[in-house]
């Protein structure tokens, strides 16, 4: 399951469920602030984790592993080239 999938999944339920709750609209607009905020933090938490995961990856590749990519990139670069003259 993509992870937007999800997040739009869990809005759409969090939005309808406090528009249905027996509250009244200041209490459902605390309540829906407290989500958000609880939602973002998540959110930051989850980039923050990916950003660490990626770096750590990062850090593990070779430089031969580095040359390699680069000179598959400059070998599709000079294919583009060729095939659009």
């Amino acid at each position: 399951m993509r992870i937007t999938t999800f997040i739009n999944g869990m809005l759409t339920g969090l939005v309808i469920g406090l528009l249905f709750a027996p509250a009244s609209g200041g209490e459902t607009r605390r309540r829906l602030s407290g989500k958000i905020n609880a939602l973002k933090r998540s959110a930051t938490n989850a980039s923050e984790e990916v950003k660490d995961d990626v770096s750590d990856e990062l850090e593990e590749i070779t430089d031969e592993e580095k040359a390699d990519v680069k000179d598959n990139v400059l070998e599709i670069k000079d294919d583009i080239k060729a095939s659009n003259s």
